[in-house]
């Protein structure tokens, strides 16, 4: 003590290598704010943060980039986020090639209010599906299709096209 010059923009590693309890000795016993003045919220971050950042993430992001830094959302995410505009049309080819990405933030009923079934399907699902095609058949064609014309649709995709082991109903 005194701290060494760049302190300031070097502290977040140190504290997080060498714990709050450092810190807390001159710091937060003291002043229980002394962190939340700077960095605009309860630091370190609690528990719960995982689960509850996003909404101060949303309202805001530059409070996340101080000290993060930019692109962090991409870095633990893997994707955009805030997702862009045209996000649901190009979700469906993400969540295909890595299907724990959307798992990350998003439980499987937040696929199921939009889908109306859960997504991935699960073997036994895929094995029973006609009985769903034919109670539900308009959530089917939201992914695959209408008649065979989605990526995936019946009669014409990969599962009841010609050679296919499923054979065509």
């Amino acid at each position: 003590m005194p701290h060494p010059k760049g302190w300031l923009s070097a502290h977040g590693p140190i504290t997080v290598n060498r714990g709050n309890a450092i810190c807390a000795k001159c710091h937060q016993n003291k002043d229980p704010q002394f962190c939340s003045r700077c960095h605009g919220l309860q630091m370190p971050h609690p528990p719960s943060w995982p689960q509850t950042h996003s909404t101060k993430a949303r309202t805001d992001p530059a409070l996340c980039v101080k000290c993060h830094g930019k692109n962090s959302c991409f870095r633990c995410h893997g994707l955009q986020i805030p997702h862009p505009g045209d996000w649901l049309t190009r979700h469906p080819a993400t969540n295909n090639a890595d299907p724990g990405l959307c798992s990350r933030c998003h439980t499987s009923s937040f696929c199921v209010d939009c889908h109306g079934v859960s997504l991935p399907h699960s073997a036994s699902f895929i094995h029973n599906h006609f009985n769903y095609v034919y109670t539900n058949g308009a959530v089917c064609v939201k992914c695959h299709g209408n008649g065979g014309t989605g990526p995936n649709g019946c009669f014409g995709g990969d599962c009841h096209g010609k050679g296919s082991t499923l054979g065509v109903p």
